[in-house]
């Protein structure tokens, strides 16, 4: 499916799904190379960005989360807690079918 993937700093292509981080900023997930996104954070912009979205770290806890909201629903049954945990997921999946699935 390898279509193109471009870093918002530099304007290259990326090639690799080992060498794409993707944050949200604005509301939608925006792709860096790694180097790219390091110099991204180092910079007084760097504030603004958040963890990347494509790591395990934030695979894990959005499952964790998951868990967490579905055990508070069924103890107190408000929907907030599924929707909080719907919204993680869902972060999760637009950067996934938006970027990712494009590199090989």
């Amino acid at each position: 499916m390898n279509q193109n993937v471009y870093c918002k700093r530099c304007r290259k292509t990326i090639e690799t799904r080992a060498d794409l981080v993707t944050v949200w900023k604005v509301l939608s997930p925006v792709s860096y190379h790694k180097a790219c996104y390091e110099v991204e954070v180092k910079s007084t912009r760097g504030m603004l960005l958040g963890t990347p979205i494509n790591s395990v770290t934030t695979t894990v806890s959005s499952v964790m989360l998951l868990l967490f909201c579905v055990y508070l629903f069924l103890r107190t049954h408000s929907w907030f807690f599924i929707l909080l945990a719907t919204l993680a997921i869902l972060m999760r999946a637009i950067s996934w079918l938006r970027i990712e699935r494009k590199l090989s």
